[in-house]
């Protein structure tokens, strides 16, 4: 079954009391940040918090705020036509930035990585509600998985609120003579060290899915798995570290 789910536009596409009726049945729950009622608290809860061994990962929702117009626009409304429902929309994008970073605030000290589950779209979305957008105006994001827009974006790196920058680890790899004799690690530790004294404060990697070698040696780096992606036939996972909290 399902860890963590999110309501996007088309939730509400058979009015609100029938979408809240059968998000109770929904195991999992659904999550949102900024699905907000008329007094302005969250509708559905923010965010989840899951852990993976000993490391802690939130799991923070976010709805598009087009859905007030791309659903049917009475769904969020009274029987005068006014709005009792918001997904804090304004003509910037300020409100969506400002929830989402309350909330990433709120439980960044509780957890080693926060992931935003979201469904804002990229291109044909409205740019300032974009996860792009999210990314460069939210700080303290480590990963955002998106969807909405319909279109295959296999991974992108963007810098956050702060300019803190993200590197990619392309490659390392030591002769098979060389296995089991701590240079792998070494290496690691080198590269790491070189990032991190370059400004870098997180770093991500891909692996093929089926190199459970390799897995288990970014895991033992103590890696986390972040993300994963399709190509064709290949299975990759995405691997995460964030730098600045390491020694």
């Amino acid at each position: 079954g399902y860890d963590f789910a999110i309501p996007g536009n088309h939730e509400y596409d058979y009015g609100m009391e029938r979408f809240l009726e059968l998000a109770k049945k929904l195991d999992c729950g659904y999550y949102s940040c900024n699905f907000l009622d008329k007094r302005g608290k969250t509708v559905l809860p923010a965010y989840k918090i899951m852990s993976f061994g000993d490391t802690k990962v939130a799991f923070v929702g976010v709805t598009t705020p087009s859905s007030l117009s791309s659903s049917t626009p009475t769904f969020f409304q009274d029987g005068n036509g006014k709005y009792i429902y918001s997904f804090c929309e304004d003509l910037t994008g300020t409100k969506l930035y400002k929830q989402i970073q309350k909330t990433v605030d709120k439980v960044r000290k509780q957890v080693d990585y926060i992931v935003l589950v979201a469904h804002l779209g990229v291109n044909g979305s409205q740019e300032r509600w974009s996860s792009v957008a999210v990314a460069q105006n939210v700080s303290g994001v480590d990963v955002i998985i998106d969807g909405h827009s319909h279109e295959v974006n296999p991974a992108t790196i963007v810098q956050d609120k702060l300019g803190k920058d993200v590197a990619e680890l392309i490659c390392i790899h030591s002769l098979k003579e060389k296995w089991h004799q701590g240079y792998g690690t070494l290496m690691m530790r080198h590269v790491l060290g070189e990032m991190k004294k370059a400004g870098y404060v997180k770093v991500v990697l891909w692996v093929f899915e089926k190199n459970l070698r390799a897995r288990a040696f970014y895991e033992k780096q103590e890696f986390v798995q972040a993300g994963r992606r399709q190509i064709n036939e290949i299975s990759e996972i995405m691997y995460l570290k964030n730098l600045v909290t390491d020694s």
